[in-house]
């Protein structure tokens, strides 16, 4: 119990912005910015026996509002399986949003063996900020309904490494 509180509030710390009362200021920092993101995912539910483990590697464009935490992302970038049976390797291609550390948002991920693939719809819906984020994201399978390398559940956290570009 102790671990699960100190790591809720260490996510509560990691996504609180200090308000600056200069407006010009504040409206001046409102700008594009892009990052490198790093992510785990853990991959459960059916229709596997075992749970798999996944790395995501993005690129994101997003901006973002400091005085109320706001912001909106596109982002670019792939899943890799580090535990899978064959070498998976899924692209995706998403946009997220976020308000006082609710997120929500949609990928669409494809996930191949280089044999056979997937097309997934992943909402993502979640806790956090542009900087880090906590997020359950459901699989919607829309083609090849029975490749599933995969399970159709995940829990992601993505935690944003640098700033490429203001």
């Amino acid at each position: 119990m102790k671990l699960l509180v100190t790591l809720a509030l260490s996510l509560v710390v990691a996504c609180t912005y200090a308000q600056d009362t200069d407006t010009v200021l504040v409206y001046l920092q409102v700008k594009p910015q892009s990052a490198l993101t790093l992510g785990y995912n853990y991959s459960f539910a059916e229709p596997n026996e075992r749970n798999f483990h996944l790395a995501e590697v993005r690129v994101e464009r997003g901006r973002t509002d400091p005085r109320h935490g706001g912001f909106g992302v596109l982002s670019l970038g792939t899943d890799i399986g580090l535990n899978t049976r064959k070498f998976l390797a899924g692209p995706r291609a998403g946009v997220l949003a976020g308000f006082m550390g609710i997120c929500l948002g949609a990928d669409l991920d494809y996930y191949t063996d280089f044999e056979q693939g997937t097309l997934r719809l992943v909402p993502i819906i979640g806790i956090g900020s542009n900087r880090i984020r906590l997020s359950i994201n459901p699989h919607v399978r829309l083609t090849n309904r029975y490749f599933e390398p995969i399970d159709r559940g995940h829990i992601n956290l993505t935690v944003r490494l640098l700033t490429l570009r203001r």
